[in-house]
């Protein structure tokens, strides 16, 4: 490899980090601020004011296989900052859910946001996460086993 073809892998490897790291300040902004609105102003104030911003994009905007791939990527990405990060604020399993279905629903990809509940030992347990064609994002494959989930549309793909 030439100096100079080293030179330009090493600046694409530079801007690939540089990009990984505001990707993941922006997911964790996304997460503290919905995160917040959320405790204040409730789930459907904020899905509806989320969804004022994108009810008006296509979706399909990405071929099918393009479009698994960028919702896993988002999702490992907002893992990556539940698990790096635990101690800082970045929201539960609601708000994670919501921010990743907006930033998602933002680049053109429909996903559904999913909420369940079940009781264990007498304890009521809920949980949200989204789906992508039937296939959660940011959770496991068994998560619809554990948890029923509420007939109720919290938020359908891409509308309000």
């Amino acid at each position: 490899m030439t100096y100079s073809a080293q030179k330009k892998a090493q600046r694409s490897v530079h801007k690939n980090r540089l990009y990984q790291y505001w990707l993941l300040a922006k997911i964790w902004l996304c997460l503290i601020v919905i995160h917040i609105a959320v405790q204040g102003f409730g789930l459907q104030k904020v899905r509806r004011k989320l969804s004022l911003g994108i009810s008006r994009q296509t979706t399909g905007q990405l071929p099918v296989e393009d479009a698994a791939l960028v919702a896993a990527y988002m999702g490992l990405r907002v893992r990556t900052i539940k698990r790096r990060f635990p101690n800082m604020l970045n929201g539960n399993c609601l708000s994670q859910s919501l921010a990743l279905w907006w930033l998602l629903a933002r680049k053109g990809i429909a996903t559904t946001l999913h909420i369940g509940a079940h009781r264990k030992e007498g304890e009521f347990k809920a949980h949200a996460w989204v789906e992508l064609d039937g296939e959660p994002i940011n959770a496991r494959r068994l998560i619809r086993g554990k948890y029923q989930t509420f007939d109720h549309d919290f938020i359908s793909p891409l509308h309000g």
